[in-house]
């Protein structure tokens, strides 16, 4: 037996992260910062937000390295379950990661983002722009992902009409397994076409940036895999956040009436709902070697499980911690990561959230969540509102 041993009981909070409730405090109501779950093989599962803090800053005893999982070594990168490809540069330590953060930070930074702030405005302007006057908008469809696969659809320097595709690969539920299949089968054959073109002609993207570096390991798989990890994660995380922002607004009118009236609010509201809606709520890593941690001991090759959303409702770091408090201040959360891996594109979804969630509440302050009937579709993209 390693540790304190967690199943059910356990599995029933975490199933439940993006509610507005109390489940986190499963972990933090006796002071545990880090238990032992027995599912999946066995991890060690990391609540306490010091703890977390720490373990994402040591990517020297903490690993995301990812070797496919033959069983010759222990490191099955950051996914829960592990993902059967290596998402680069998320799935690399030092030096390649060193190497490929170089190349894509500047595309990323926050002054290169800023640029880019007319244009996000632009196109959630123009979503609006084309349902507004039915009075109903399907929140996912008609906006956020249109305007999150856009961007980042743009930034690596693929078509924009794929779009609609890759809201597919990233969004469809388990259930729709045939609709994902063509989904990324799609995507796949224009991630091999675009690297060959930007190979023959490297554009201004940052697609064009990777086949113009001179690294040996940079190879064409690497660029796909880059490619895959960028797009995916820029169209499911700001839109994670988005939903969830959406439906809490539109089941607490108070709060969505208090950030319609006042613009300047609404500017700093992002942090407090990235807090409470984490759009990464754990992270995975392998032990390099052993760690001691109070009484308990993790060994080398050892999966540990960042839980940055319950690290986020740690009451010895945020007082009331299961309340909204769109002021909040400081607001210390680890809803974009620490250290060598913090999130890469954390500037360009921070102004994506900020963006749409200014221009919809400025257009439309007063709205209802309204039930999808159409049962064929993603459960996830089922969140429309009527105005």
């Amino acid at each position: 037996m390693r540790g304190r041993q967690h199943g059910a009981e356990l599995d029933a909070h975490v199933k439940r992260p993006n509610q507005l409730d109390r489940s986190f405090d499963y972990f933090h109501r006796d002071g545990t910062e880090m238990a032992w779950w027995s599912r999946d093989g066995g991890y060690w599962f990391v609540a306490g937000y010091d703890l977390v803090d720490r373990f994402a800053r040591d990517h020297a005893s903490f690993s995301s390295r990812h070797d496919f999982p033959t069983g010759a070594t222990p490191y099955l990168g950051v996914m829960l379950p592990p993902s059967p490809i290596a998402a680069a540069p998320l799935e690399l330590d030092p030096p390649q990661h060193t190497v490929l953060r170089s190349i894509m930070r500047s595309r990323f930074s926050s002054v290169s983002i800023r640029k880019l702030n007319p244009r996000i405005e632009q196109l959630t302007d123009r979503c609006l722009d084309r349902h507004i006057g039915a009075g109903r908008l399907d929140i996912y469809h008609d906006l956020i992902q249109m305007v999150c696969s856009t961007m980042v659809l743009e930034l690596v320097g693929m078509p924009l009409e794929l779009a609609a595709v890759l809201a597919d690969a990233a969004q469809v539920e388990p259930t729709m397994s045939r609709k994902a299949e063509i989904a990324w089968g799609r995507l796949i054959e224009a991630l091999v076409t675009a690297v060959e073109e930007s190979r023959r002609a490297p554009g201004d993207n940052l697609m064009g940036d990777l086949c113009r570096s001179s690294a040996d390991f940079i190879t064409d798989k690497c660029i796909m895999e880059i490619a895959a990890t960028l797009l995916l994660g820029g169209s499911t995380s700001p839109v994670k956040l988005l939903l969830d922002t959406f439906t809490y607004l539109g089941s607490h009118p108070s709060d969505r009436l208090l950030l319609a009236r006042d613009k300047k609010l609404r500017r700093t509201a992002v942090e407090e709902l990235l807090r409470v809606f984490s759009p990464t709520e754990i992270i995975a890593r392998t032990a390099t070697r052993d760690v001691a941690v109070g009484g308990e001991m993790i060994k080398a090759g050892d999966r540990v499980v960042l839980g940055f959303g319950a690290a986020n409702r740690d009451s010895r770091v945020f007082a009331c911690p299961n309340d909204m408090k769109f002021d909040r201040k400081p607001n210390p959360h680890l809803a974009m990561g620490r250290g060598i891996h913090h999130c890469l594109g954390a500037a360009l979804g921070r102004a994506e959230a900020a963006t749409i969630l200014d221009r919809t509440l400025a257009r439309i302050p007063d709205f209802r969540l309204v039930s999808d009937t159409d049962n064929s579709r993603p459960r996830m993209d089922s969140l429309i509102i009527e105005f």
